[in-house]
């Protein structure tokens, strides 16, 4: 800073800090800022660096998460899913591409196991911006064995499990 003439005191505050998202201790942003002031005196110069510190943290780390958190839910959410009560490959397989081909918001579904008339499924669920050219097809398959688990899905209940009768 210039001169700032007699009596003026010139301050420096510097903020480091992280964003961490506690489910799996994954490290969503880091930031660190240093902001100077000039006041009169030592305290009021001390907090109106402090104040100009944070301003530029807090912008800064929202900006970070919000990206991260764009970029983390494009990647898809993944849901494990058991369906039971399947009496055969056959209906498991037609299940399966049933999510794949007709459930709006899945973009993949992968069969982890088959056994005893129980299936479980990996399903990858996208963002909703992603869904819109599938909701034509969604209609043509409402008497499927899928569509009550969809229709669970779509309307914000977490089901997990799925009984084929």
């Amino acid at each position: 800073m210039p001169d700032l003439g007699p009596g003026w005191r010139s301050c420096a505050a510097t903020i480091a800090g992280r964003a961490v998202n506690t489910d799996n201790g994954d490290i969503l942003s880091t930031a660190e800022t240093t902001q100077s002031a000039a006041q009169i005196d030592d305290q009021t110069c001390g907090k109106e660096a402090i104040k100009k510190a944070s301003r530029a943290f807090a912008q800064e780390m929202i900006k970070k998460i919000a990206s991260r958190w764009t970029k983390d839910v494009s990647a898809g959410n993944d849901v494990h899913v058991t369906v039971r009560k399947v009496p055969s490959f056959r209906m498991a397989s037609d299940f399966r591409s049933a999510l794949t081909h007709h459930v709006r918001g899945v973009r993949n579904v992968s069969q982890r196991s088959f056994a005893s008339g129980t299936q479980e499924l990996d399903v990858t669920l996208q963002e909703a911006r992603r869904t819109s050219r599938r909701r034509s097809r969604r209609r043509s398959w409402a008497s499927s064995p899928c569509a009550s688990w969809a229709h669970r899905e779509h309307s914000g209940s977490r089901a997990r499990q799925v009984n084929l009768a």
